[in-house]
Order: C-alpha cells, then structure tokens, then sequence
C-alpha cells in the first residue's frame, strides 16, 4: 500500500498536457499537497540520453551526420528502458514518501502509440510485466487531431521551445497516424475507472483545468477499484 497518489495524464501530441499539468500542479501545491512532477520519456537516470536518442533521431530518414537512424523496435526497447527506471527510482520512492505525483505520459502510451504503426507484441508483453504502480487517476485529453497537430507543430518555431524541432523529427508527427493513436487511448482507456476523459478542442486552458480538476476529486472520492487484467487484454 501506498500514502500518495499517481495521477498521469495522456493525449495525443499537442494535447494540451503541459498546460494542464502545470495548472494541476499549482493547485495541488496550494492545497498543501507535496507534489512531484515527472515524464515519460525523461525521468529515469538514463531518461535526457533516451530523449535525445528518440527525439533527435526516431524516423526512418538518414540523418544529416549520416547516422542509421533508429527502428521502431529500437525506439520500444528505449522508452520500456526508461519505464522501468521511471517506476523504480522516482514513482514508487515518492509513492512511498506520500507525495502526489503528476507524470507527463505513462505505460499506457507504449500502448496507444504502439497501435499506429508495426510493432511486436512481445513489447507491449514486456511493458505489460513492468507497467508498475496502477494510477490513480488517468487523464486522457481528446479533441480534433488537426488543431492538436497544429500546435505541436508550432512549438518548433517557438523561441522558448525546450526541445526545437522535436515534432518535425517525429516520423509519427501526422495527422492519420495521431488520429490512430487517439483511438487506441479511448479503446484501451475509455472503460477504465480511473480515466477522466477530457475534451479540449474549443476550450480554453483554463476550462480544460477545471473540467479536469473538479471530474479527478470526484474519481479519488469514489475510490474506484483499478485492476490490470482488462487493459492488457484491450492492447494487444
């Protein structure tokens, strides 16, 4: 058993997760619970190397240096790397410490991204065996893919970008293949007693925040019984 809470929120790129994370975060806060923030890829001791790696180089044309770029199963033996790294040194310490932990993404995109192009399933088997601690709450944000695409694409031109140009490398970075995963995420996730799903398109940040804040306490009241057995059967 643990004193703290592991809420994750998921969306398709563009989604809206880092508004809305830094929203909950300072809510949180002014509650007075301890929160720590983290990701999926990035918070493991390998995490900023793994980053690189996928985010620098995941599609499948030649880089400039001349580099082979990465595969697919490649990229799925990365990020399950840093998965486990996530779930051993950050979520179940903190867990144990009693903070609440909000993640940027979390084993259940493994599963939705891994629906929009060829995979093995012996990866998602593999994430299966490590997936870890069962969130709390699972936010999901949906909405039209087109304008989602659009402001993540937008991000590489921003000044302030930490990661520039991260979605112009990003072989997935299409409207057909993002649509795909936002449909995997409501297959796998949509029954689930733990997911609030949220719609973002036409609303502001600040709708999205409080959508989402007010629909999570009413979920941690209920105290909903998460099981694992249903999910997996619903990703492969």
């Amino acid at each position: 058993m643990h004193l703290g809470k592991l809420i994750t929120v998921e969306g398709t790129d563009g989604s809206g997760k880092g508004s809305l994370l830094n929203r909950l975060e300072k809510a949180l806060r002014d509650m007075g619970h301890d929160v720590l923030r983290s990701r999926e890829p990035g918070a493991s001791n390998v995490g900023e190397v793994l980053r690189d790696l996928m985010f620098k180089n995941p599609g499948s044309a030649p880089r400039p240096d001349g580099a082979i770029p990465l595969s697919g199963a490649q990229v799925d033996c990365l990020m399950l790397c840093d998965h486990i790294g996530h779930v051993a040194q950050v979520i179940l310490p903190a867990l144990k410490q009693g903070k609440w932990i909000l993640s940027d993404r979390y084993a259940d995109s493994q599963f939705a991204y891994c629906a929009a192009r060829e995979h093995s399933d012996h990866i998602n088997e593999a994430f299966w065996k490590h997936y870890g601690p069962m969130p709390d709450i699972t936010i999901l944000l949906v909405g039209d893919v087109n304008e989602m695409l659009r402001r993540a694409k937008h991000r590489d031109d921003s000044p302030d970008a930490k990661e520039p140009g991260k979605q112009a490398a990003k072989s997935w970075s299409k409207v057909e293949m993002q649509t795909r995963i936002q449909n995997a995420y409501l297959h796998n996730l949509s029954n689930q007693p733990r997911t609030v799903i949220v719609e973002v398109t036409g609303k502001t940040k600040e709708q999205v925040f409080e959508d989402a804040f007010e629909r999570m306490f009413i979920k941690l009241a209920q105290r909903p019984k998460v099981t694992q057995s249903t999910i997996f059967e619903a990703v492969q």
